[in-house]
């Protein structure tokens, strides 16, 4: 996935890139928004060099972009089902009721994203899941 932005700002091999905000974005929340959510704005890997104020094709690698999804959404729903078969299984076995039951479900869907929260970190070192500047489209010069 291509976007087009404008570099901000620079500090050492990062840029500051403002985007318009698409509709694909849903609430991916990858970048910070901006005024009232119209634009997003992200930290970006400067390998082509851009400076302030060049316009700038921002590239997230699709199979990264599939791997990032799988897991934001794959890792709660995951939680979810077992915290549904917990959840059943006390009912079954302790008469906890429903309702429990499904707190129990959607206890173990937070944790999922706790998990997501703790992991955070590491994906953010690893740089597999972020965006990456790949060309100067217009440069200020």
């Amino acid at each position: 996935m291509k976007e087009i932005g404008t570099v901000q700002s620079i500090s050492a091999n990062m840029a500051t890139v403002v985007f318009d905000r698409h509709e694909a974005c849903g609430s991916c929340r990858a970048c910070t928004p901006l005024e009232g959510e119209k634009q997003m704005v992200a930290k970006l890997k400067n390998p082509v060099g851009a400076k302030v104020g060049d316009r700038v094709a921002v590239e997230l690698k699709g199979k990264s972009m599939l791997s990032a999804t799988a897991i934001a959404y794959g890792v709660p729903l995951i939680m979810l089902i077992i915290g549904a078969v917990v959840g059943d299984g006390l009912n079954r076995s302790h008469h906890i009721g429903e309702a429990a039951s499904a707190l129990v479900a959607i206890g173990f869907a937070l944790m999922g994203y706790g998990i997501l929260k703790l992991l955070n970190p590491l994906f953010a070192k690893k740089g597999e899941f972020s965006p990456v500047i790949c060309d100067i489209i217009e440069s200020e010069e």
